[in-house]
């Protein structure tokens, strides 16, 4: 205004405006300040950023330095800290077994169940008979016999496990009629599950058992290793792949995907003549 507005008087000078943001609005929408307000406004626009960039690098600085102080504070306690993995526990042999992860920290060789059945006690298998069959534990030794012909008992005696290795020493006394002494694995109940048999008269077979058909995955083969009165059964599994074992000697490796985890047991199949009676001593059963 170039008049007073209380007298009318003519003023030399104008009056300073009444807002500094609008000259900064005004400067940073583009538009050129006018002539009475020009010093004002280009004062105050420069003010305002310089304090605002003080205010801003002392924010940071302080921000900055109170990072440094965490990072600091925070590698003092990671050295006293002790990140070390805990030492891995081998999994209980309790008798029944138990699942085996695929952790990879599990370590090699883990005894996952030994039996020998010394004492009937705190045996995983127990006395039972009827008119299909008979189990006793016997003298240190756990006896199956089959009463029927042509049929197959059997018992479980841990899992599931996954990717083992299951040995079990068997022996028929001579004069017993032929039988075929079962290694069982991977169960799953009583309709699926894998058969490893070894006959006392040199043969041995490899079935598998899904939805209570029979499927054949190595056919009865003569061996020169089995012996007629005592042998050592083993299986190893590994995924998909089965190695069989008898006495210490790999007769023959397959693959089968059917069923890879599962329980464990033994049995015993009789034949044409019975009682067909098998002693069954040291199961052992390990993670491979």
């Amino acid at each position: 205004m170039r008049f007073c507005p209380t007298c009318g008087t003519y003023l030399a000078q104008g009056i300073p405006p009444a807002s500094v943001g609008e000259g900064d609005v005004a400067t940073h929408q583009g538009r050129t300040p006018s002539p009475d307000t020009a010093v004002g406004q280009s004062e105050t626009a420069l003010r305002r950023p310089q304090t605002l960039w003080w205010i801003t690098g002392a924010g940071c600085l302080t921000l900055l330095l109170m990072v440094v102080c965490l990072a600091s504070a925070t590698l003092v306690w990671l050295s006293r800290t002790n990140w070390n993995t805990p030492p891995l526990v081998a999994p209980s042999t309790q008798p029944g077994g138990g699942l085996i992860s695929d952790d990879p920290l599990v370590p090699e060789s883990t005894q996952l169940l030994q039996e020998n059945f010394d004492n009937p006690d705190s045996s995983v298998l127990s006395n039972a008979e009827d008119s299909f069959a008979r189990y006793a534990l016997v003298d240190g030794i756990y006896q199956m016999q089959v009463k029927q012909p042509e049929r197959l008992a059997w018992s479980i005696v841990g899992g599931p496990y996954r990717d083992l290795r299951v040995s079990v020493e068997s022996r028929i006394t001579p004069d017993d009629p032929v039988a075929a002494i079962g290694l069982i694995f991977h169960y799953q109940n009583e309709g699926n599950f894998y058969l490893y048999s070894v006959t006392n008269d040199g043969f041995y077979a490899l079935e598998l058992l899904m939805n209570n058909q029979w499927i054949t995955l190595i056919d009865w083969t003569p061996s020169e290793f089995i012996d007629p009165r005592d042998n050592l059964l083993s299986i190893a599994t590994s995924g998909d792949r089965i190695d069989l074992y008898i006495n210490g000697s790999l007769l023959e490796t397959t693959r089968d995907n059917s069923f890879t985890i599962g329980s464990v047991g033994i049995g015993v199949t009789s034949l044409d003549e019975v009682p067909a009676t098998v002693n069954f001593d040291n199961l052992l059963i390990v993670r491979p």
